[in-house]
């Protein structure tokens, strides 16, 4: 189930977020980024790469969104 909430950012960032495509939406990118904070923190520390990687791509959804985000707002860092 998913539930609405309302965020207060810098003109900045929305400005940069603005410019981007939206085939991936802002919802779903803030949403993985939330979820893989709550990552780190159970982990007791930031994960790497890999783990971050691996742990997206766990399920379909998440590599999904992994592969989308990819080919809609650029390339992986590391491949």
């Amino acid at each position: 189930m998913k539930e609405r909430m309302t965020i207060s950012i810098d003109k900045e960032i929305y400005d940069t977020l603005q410019e981007l495509p939206r085939k991936v939406s802002l919802s779903e990118v803030v949403t993985w980024m939330v979820k893989a904070i709550f990552q780190d923190i159970k982990a007791g520390r930031e994960l790497t790469s890999r783990e971050l990687k691996d742990w997206i791509e766990s399920t379909p959804e998440g590599k999904d969104f992994r592969e989308r985000l990819i080919e809609h707002w650029g390339p992986e860092s590391t491949r």
